[in-house]
């Protein structure tokens, strides 16, 4: 157990050192890194050491306070418990290239002091992470810090401390103090799904003892006694862990937390409660508001309400800017359906429904795999994969090169014969299962309005909750496919066919052309310019290769040609190497810092921010950002300073942010909040964004109550 315990602390730090783009090889032998000087005390010296050389290219640099104390004395965790000050750090006059500094807080332990009073403290070689953001990314950086804290032992003393920290420019390379602060980063709590919980939740009993319950996806191998839950609620209420209880396979948890007289117990149900969960090597932290029974996932939700909300946001996804692209495939199923009998028609349709549904349930089905694999899914994750994007890029150029009579895929003799064999329309109603299936894949890159919530609903549950939310969305998608199958007279307002028919699917090939464009450009900011030539080169060979529109003239040398295309096509962006997670875009503008999930807190405390998740493959994204946020007012605002942006790219995988998304129930994105001194926790805003909405979430934001 001990060694399991090691080996995963060992990798939490490992992978910190990963994320932070430290080598921990380089660590034991690397140069000593910038550090302020000691200030030393009684019993206790303090200082600011960074964990890079150089400020490189980054825009938030790892950092850490150090406080060495003698035996006996402690310091305290953010929510001190009954006595004490936590530690706090202001950027003082003289600093430079500085936006702000925030600590991280790795989990503490539950003190009893003066025999009776809970608190949570630090002893020992105490360091705590700080995150710096700077102005400028790759200029050189000067921290003047004002630190404040209570050092305590029998007796109490406030500490002040003025130190000043200056990381020059150049390559950031791992420091001598790196590897300290990625351990104490690797101590600190994070979201229940980044930490390995399946869930984390908390109830009040009524009468003095709110229960903590947890499950995780892998065994725990810390032992109850070294299991404690930390809540921070209601000013003036404290609260006392007690002994945890671990189920046979060691993977749920509950304890029970004393809550301490005297309390009124109506500030207990309903309050907002911030659950910190030590478990030694997966510490987990939640917030949630506490009722008189264990919290249920997703405010409550049931299953048939979110079955509802599915089928009502499957059919609003139509109308979503992500759906666009698939607009040519539809409209050329309406043209090619005008003249049609209506029995035929009803066919075809049910079939494009049929493979809009069937989409649905496969990706659930992948959804629930990766999940249970331990990996993170959430809504349109698959446009996160460079190879999945190269894939669909070819598969929409073949498809805007047929549409437009440049060439005909044709199916092999076998299939062809065996359908031919089950009726004269099997061929064109499999053409129209796989089209729905195809429209369905690129309508998911972002969430419609109710979409989010209700798949963040899902993926708390287990299979059959998802299998039934997803079947929702794909029957709500699939509303005006299966609205004509019972209604072909519906097609009665298209003109007869006839030449126009040839042009407009032209112009639809041209539609499905500039998809294939985005989703290059898409490419690109996954896996970099060589590859995305690549990728569109082969694609090109490919429908050159098919371009031969009578059977009597087919090449086979040429149709092998296209489909070797194809797969290299495909494989292409697997054999380049991938950037940093959720690096995979910048986006250059200065109003906007990188979001680091952890600092938004601190951040917060004092000045209104605006979050805004965003990614390449999301096009609604795009759409918020070309019609709101990037133009007046919400861009005076942030050029005034009355506002600070953090901009977070999900484009590649990044564990952080999927987290952050999954802490406020949503797993897809778009993804816009607003937090700030009236709005601690924040304030989520609608998918589809307007200067109102942003505007008056600011002004809540900015507003304090008066007692």
């Amino acid at each position: 157990m001990i060694a399991s315990r090691r080996l995963r602390r060992l990798s939490r730090t490992a992978g910190l050192f990963v994320a932070l783009g430290l080598t921990a090889p380089g660590v034991a032998g690397a140069a000593p890194g910038p550090a302020s000087e000691w200030a030393d005390g009684e019993a206790w010296r303090t200082r600011i050491v960074s964990a890079v050389t150089a400020t490189g290219t980054r825009a938030t640099l790892p950092l850490g306070l150090q406080v060495d104390l003698h035996d006996g004395w402690h310091i305290y965790w953010r929510s001190p418990g009954e006595a004490g000050l936590p530690p706090s750090l202001s950027v003082e006059p003289g600093s430079e290239n500085v936006a702000s500094a925030a600590f991280l807080w790795p989990a503490p332990r539950q003190s009893i002091e003066q025999g009776q009073l809970v608190t949570r403290t630090y002893s020992g070689n105490v360091l705590l992470p700080v995150r710096l953001h700077l102005e400028q990314p790759g200029r050189p950086a000067t921290l003047v810090a004002g630190i404040d804290y209570q050092v305590c032992d029998q007796i109490c003393i406030p500490v002040r401390v003025d130190a000043r920290l200056h990381v020059p420019a150049g390559t950031a390379a791992p420091s001598s103090h790196a590897r300290l602060v990625a351990e104490a980063e690797a101590r600190v709590p994070g979201l229940p799904e980044a930490a390995g919980f399946e869930r984390l939740d908390a109830g009040f009993d009524g009468v003095g003892t709110v229960r903590v319950t947890a499950e995780s996806l892998f065994a725990l191998d810390a032992a109850p006694d070294e299991i404690t839950a930390l809540l921070e609620g209601p000013e003036g209420i404290f609260f006392r862990s007690g002994a945890a209880t671990v189920s046979a396979d060691r993977k749920m948890v509950s304890v029970d937390v004393e809550v301490l007289p005297p309390f009124d117990p109506e500030r207990i149900a309903g309050a907002d409660l911030g659950i910190t969960l030590v478990t030694g090597a997966a510490n987990a932290y939640r917030q949630l508001v506490v009722d008189g029974s264990p919290a249920p996932p997703s405010d409550g939700m049931t299953l048939g309400v979110a079955f509802l909300l599915a089928l009502l946001g499957g059919l609003i996804l139509n109308l979503m800017p992500c759906v666009l692209p698939v607009l040519g495939i539809k409209i050329a199923r309406l043209v090619d359906a005008a003249g049609q009998d209506r029995a035929t028609v009803s066919a075809s349709f049910l079939a494009t429904a049929a493979g809009i549904v069937t989409s649905f349930g496969l990706l659930a089905l992948l959804v629930a795999a990766v999940r249970a694999a331990g990996l993170t899914a959430g809504w349109g994750f698959q446009f996160q994969i460079p190879e999945f994007i190269a894939f669909l890029a070819v598969i929409v150029l073949l498809f805007a090169a047929v549409l437009a009579g440049v060439c005909e895929i044709r199916l092999p003799v076998r299939v062809s014969r065996w359908l031919h064999q089950a009726g004269g329309d099997a061929k064109g109603h499999v053409g129209a299962f796989a089209e729905g299936a195809f429209a369905t894949i690129l309508a998911t890159p972002c969430t419609a309005p109710v979409v989010g919530t209700t798949v963040g609903f899902a993926l708390t549950r287990g299979f059959g909750d998802i299998a039934l939310v997803f079947l929702g969305l794909g029957l709500g998608m699939a509303v005006p496919w299966l609205l004509v199958a019972a209604r072909p007279g519906l097609l009665v307002v298209l003109p007869r066919p006839g030449p126009w028919m040839g042009r407009l699917k032209l112009v639809l090939a041209l539609l499905l052309l500039g998809t294939a464009v985005w989703l290059l450009s898409v490419l690109h900011a996954a896996a970099g310019l060589i590859p995305t030539v690549l990728a569109a080169g082969l694609s090109g060979l490919a429908v050159l290769a098919f371009a031969v529109r009578r059977p009597e003239r087919a090449i086979p040398s040429a149709r092998a040609a296209g489909v070797v295309a194809v797969f290299l096509a495909v494989l292409v962006p697997a054999l380049v190497e991938r950037g940093p997670p959720g690096e995979a875009t910048r986006a250059g503008d200065p109003l906007w810092l990188p979001l680091d999930p952890a600092a938004v807190p601190g951040m917060a405390a004092d000045r209104v921010v605006l979050v805004d998740v965003t990614a390449e493959w999301c096009v609604t994204c795009v759409v918020n950002k070309r019609l709101v946020l990037d133009r007046p007012p919400v861009r005076r605002l942030l050029e005034a300073g009355e506002v600070v942006g953090l901009r977070g790219d999900w484009t590649l995988p990044n564990p952080a942010i999927a987290a952050y998304l999954a802490n406020h129930q949503r797993l897809g994105i778009p993804f816009n909040a607003v937090y700030g001194p009236a709005l601690p926790n924040g304030e989520v805003l609608p998918e589809l964004l307007s200067p109102n909405a942003v505007v008056e979430a600011v002004e809540r934001a900015k507003r304090t109550e008066v007692r």
